[in-house]
């Protein structure tokens, strides 16, 4: 990705059928790099790719999803890839459970406590699962346009709440600066899957926030 962007003009939309490709390889690329579980872990790049592909396309059937596309270029510069919680995803997603297991589990006891406590359904709990941004082009608030866009949009779909799980001190700071709320929280330095540590080598961030803010009463 060049390291200086020609021009600050860029566009946010909803993501169709047609951004499917361009997302998925996009937020692999941002995730392998720069996703702290994702690097201490190796996730292959590919995997990744495959994982944001079945999510991607769950998402953009519920149009739920937003990118932005350079001004000038038309290239993906960022995505939220948000979905429906209460629906789950194709069987696409069984092959790749086992290589993404340490993370899964992770996550898993970070929410058990949170989600005993909401109305698992349809329509009524979206996800923010992955949110990228092309680091050339931070700085410009596109983050935040994303995740503004993207709870606009499911609020016009009436769902209720949103909630996340903010990997880094960054997202964190994104999430907060629209009105998400830390709920729960969980250092990668406690975290034992089978006998190891596979998050204790990231550095300089603590652990992973699960944040959640009200759509809609």
């Amino acid at each position: 990705m060049d390291k200086t962007p020609p021009n600050t003009d860029f566009a946010v939309k909803i993501a169709a059928a047609a951004d499917l490709s361009d997302l998925a390889v996009f937020l692999s690329d941002v995730f392998s790099k720069h996703e702290p579980p994702a690097v201490a872990a190796g996730f292959p790049v590919r995997k990744i790719e495959a994982l944001a592909t079945v999510f991607g396309a769950k998402s953009i059937q519920e149009k739920l999803s937003v990118v932005a596309r350079a001004g000038d270029t038309g290239k993906i510069i960022g995505v939220a890839l948000a979905h429906d919680f209460g629906t789950p995803p194709s069987s696409d997603i069984e092959p790749l459970i086992p290589i993404f297991e340490p993370l899964l589990a992770f996550l898993e006891g970070l929410e058990e406590k949170y989600l005993a406590t909401k109305t698992i359904e349809a329509g009524n709990l979206l996800h923010v699962f992955m949110i990228g941004v092309d680091e050339s082009w931070s700085g410009n608030g596109i983050a935040q346009k994303l995740l503004h866009t993207c709870i606009a949009n499911s609020a016009s779909h009436d769902y209720k709440t949103a909630f996340t799980e903010a990997t880094s001190e960054r997202s964190r700071h994104v999430f907060r600066s629209i009105g998400f709320q830390e709920q729960h929280f969980a250092a990668y330095e406690d975290f034992v899957f089978q006998g190891s540590r596979p998050f204790a080598s990231i550095q300089g961030h603590k652990g992973c926030a699960l944040m959640d803010m009200k759509i809609s009463s």
